[in-house]
């Protein structure tokens, strides 16, 4: 059971047919204190790619992002 607060996602989220399309965006920045832990759990939520990464920051390709 997920912790109080969160949900768990049993299955793949696949966005209604007719959402608008996202604008495309440069980047965002998020800080964290752990740079690997926080691309696993993007990585395993996410449909999204590792561009690059090293022990101080990592970039994150998405479907709406240059």
């Amino acid at each position: 059971m997920a912790a109080k607060g969160h949900r768990t996602l049993t299955k793949k989220h696949k966005p209604p047919q007719n959402s608008p399309k996202l604008d495309t965006i440069h980047h965002v920045a998020i800080p964290v204190s752990n740079v690997a832990e926080a691309v696993e759990w993007y990585t395993s939520r996410f449909n999204c790619c590792v561009d690059y990464i090293d022990d101080t920051w990592a970039l994150l390709a998405f479907a709406n992002t240059k």
